[in-house]
């Protein structure tokens, strides 16, 4: 089975990085530039760093016709983003407390590069933290002829290409079944992320399977603590 390091509950640094009920609101004037409230402006923003141009309108259905699927998860820690190693947006709150969405491009010990271009702006986790409920979205590229959670006893490319992963450098003959068996490694593999062991083909489980597979995507900058 093929492993990158577990998932941790907790930033590098050992603090919390999302804002808890009834924190104030602390703003990031000084990156403002880099935020828009406009989503789907957003995700074409995000798109460009996998090399897809999207037009104007609902930016996810398009995305699906550049095989890229948008992935929006809840009460998300730095040090799982850390561990992703995928760019994202982060929902944060502006100055009057309006959801705003900030590109995320990097992470370091203490900071967060937010933004493109001329627009990036380096902030605080701890400011960061406060404005920041664990809100992230990102795109995922699923696997030819995925259309959701694999059924027991399934067969096909889908659980074909499953087996092929967790089988590392074994060669694996298809077609394959998606029993017990197949469904055991799979949960091996989400034990060693940290991810939830369900057994269950969702998108976290299909990002760490890319990574650990080598796929081509765009890379979060990471600073080491």
């Amino acid at each position: 089975v093929p492993v990158v390091p577990a998932i941790s509950a907790m930033p590098a640094s050992g603090t919390p990085t999302t804002a808890t009920p009834g924190t104030a609101t602390l703003a990031l004037p000084d990156a403002s530039p880099a935020m828009t409230r406009d989503e789907n402006q957003a995700w074409r923003a995000l798109a460009s760093l996998w090399r897809v141009d999207l037009p104007e309108g609902d930016a996810c259905a398009l995305a699906v016709r550049q095989q890229l699927q948008c992935f929006r998860g809840k009460n998300t820690t730095l040090a799982q983003i850390r561990q992703l190693a995928r760019p994202g947006l982060l929902t944060v709150q502006d100055e009057q407390g309006q959801p705003q969405q900030a590109l995320l491009l990097g992470l370091g010990e203490q900071t967060a590069t937010l933004g493109q271009g001329n627009l990036a702006k380096t902030v605080s986790l701890s400011a960061l933290a406060l404005a920041w409920k664990g809100d992230f979205a990102t795109f995922w590229i699923a696997p030819a002829g995925y259309n959701g959670p694999v059924k027991t006893n399934a067969q096909g490319p889908v659980v074909d290409w499953l087996a092929q992963q967790l089988a590392g450098p074994d060669a694996v003959q298809p077609p394959v079944v998606f029993n017990d068996s197949l469904r055991q490694k799979l949960q091996v593999f989400q034990r060693a992320q940290g991810l939830p062991a369900d057994g269950q083909l969702g998108p976290m489980t299909l990002m760490q399977l890319n990574r650990a597979a080598g796929l081509a995507e765009p890379r979060l900058r990471l600073t080491s603590p």
